[in-house]
């Protein structure tokens, strides 16, 4: 078999390389040197017949302009790439896709001559990763696309955003500048506590308080610096007298470590961890995994400052207490009333410094001449009721009944009325919802 051999070349001058009839077969070399920098190859003609070729089919004539940088167009999918992400989502890697396109088949090139030092982007597929831990804030920098084959090239714009934030389950995004704690009030409790999860490791982070209102006495730093801690609350101090809410602020920055963090994983190896775990009660907090989150619209993220809002809880360490210990009260004769017959005797009432349940008053009365309602403190006349004068002590407890009992005790006396005690005035044009308002203005005219 006698194979001869022909020559072709690449693109853009597309020759063919072997005729499919042998009688075409490339007997001489063809010389393509006009292609410019394209380099003529010779090939084997292997399946040609085994008479020689009479003649040959010369390659097609190369065009008198070479496509060699063929016009094109080179666009990224966006114009700006704007990515966010929580300060505890970027202490791995993380990948962040920006892709380009030509209106020709070319590979794309990728550049980016602003890139932080935290970061890396491959050439090839555009594709940025942080290459360290990236700190909280705002990290810009611009990406230019290429096209190896037509020149053409484009740029978009790239954010990223490190927010100090944590992302809850149901993807509402909350500030990690502020933790609202609910501590009970008597306990002392532990409030913020920095902790390195090698515990080997000497922690370098350390607490300080900027700032407490409206009490900076009962709030303070440990020694080495690693929790913050609160002294006995009291719910009912003269601290909230003037105040809306029984609650403290407490402001405090976070110091960066001595030794600079450089690679993921040894920010993954000494993690600084803000734990907040209470002793006592129950806590409100902004972490992913809580159940409620606080949205904070105006304040300022700042990854190494937190504002703590200490909300105090109530226990029952309030007895009611009534205002005073003795009164005496008015009530007709029986011979008067049917003409006069007042819906009751009394309304008596104490206080309890407590709130809710533990603020909830039941009223206690030991005779059989009158009777209490255990709520309203309302006391009424029993069938029993005497002619003469008569005394009645009232007591009161808290947490429906079941708390605290009354630290003092209310006597009261009644004085049985006669008909020269009583005067009877008849208002004219005034309604039943009226009467407390002239019973008030009539013992500012009697003095009664």
């Amino acid at each position: 078999e006698i194979t001869e051999s022909s020559t072709s070349i690449t693109d853009p001058c597309d020759c063919s390389l072997c005729p499919t009839t042998p009688a075409d077969c490339l007997v001489t070399p063809q010389d393509c040197s006009e292609c410019n920098s394209v380099t003529a190859t010779t090939l084997d003609c292997s399946y040609c017949s085994a008479e020689i070729c009479e003649e040959y089919v010369p390659c097609e004539e190369c065009p008198t302009s070479p496509t060699t940088n063929p016009t094109a167009s080179v666009s990224f999918l966006r114009d700006s790439y704007e990515f966010i992400l929580a300060y505890n989502e970027v202490v791995s890697e993380v990948e962040w896709p920006v892709s380009a396109g030509s209106t020709i088949e070319e590979d794309i090139t990728y550049n980016a001559d602003d890139l932080p030092d935290q970061l890396d982007l491959d050439p090839a597929n555009g594709m940025v990763t942080n290459n360290r831990f990236l700190p909280a804030g705002i990290h810009e920098f611009t990406i230019t696309a290429t096209g190896e084959r037509s020149g053409g090239y484009a740029t978009a714009s790239v954010t990223i955003t490190v927010q100090p934030f944590e992302v809850c389950s149901d993807g509402v995004r909350t500030t990690y500048s502020l933790l609202v704690k609910e501590v009970m009030e008597n306990h002392p409790n532990t409030l913020l506590t920095t902790a390195l999860e090698d515990e080997e490791v000497e922690p370098s982070y350390q607490l300080t308080i900027e700032s407490v209102f409206p009490n900076t006495d009962l709030f303070y730093v440990s020694e080495d610096g690693q929790t913050l801690s609160c002294s006995a609350l009291d719910r009912e101090s003269n601290d909230f007298a003037e105040l809306g809410a029984t609650q403290y602020t407490v402001v405090v920055t976070i110091t960066e470590p001595e030794a600079e963090i450089t690679t993921v994983e040894e920010y993954r190896n000494n993690v600084l961890q803000i734990s907040s775990e209470l002793s006592t009660g129950k806590e409100r907090s902004t972490r992913a995994d809580a159940s409620q989150c606080i949205l904070i619209s105006d304040m300022r993220n700042e990854p190494q400052r937190t504002t703590i809002v200490i909300i105090v809880g109530d226990e029952n360490d309030n007895p009611p207490e009534f205002a005073t210990t003795s009164m005496v009260v008015g009530y007709p004769a029986n011979s008067l009333l049917s003409l006069i017959a007042p819906a009751y005797i009394v309304q008596v009432e104490a206080t309890d410094a407590d709130i809710g349940i533990n603020a909830k008053l039941v009223y206690l009365i030991e005779s059989s001449y009158v009777t209490i309602h255990p709520e309203t403190g309302i006391v009424y006349p029993t069938e029993g009721i005497p002619n003469d004068d008569f005394t009645f002590t009232v007591t009161a407890r808290d947490e429906e009944g079941e708390g605290l009992l009354s630290s003092n005790s209310l006597q009261v006396q009644v004085k049985r009325l006669q008909q020269e005690h009583i005067s009877i005035i008849k208002l004219r044009s005034v309604v039943l919802e009226d009467l407390s308002t002239k019973i008030v203005e009539l013992n500012a005219v009697t003095s009664v």
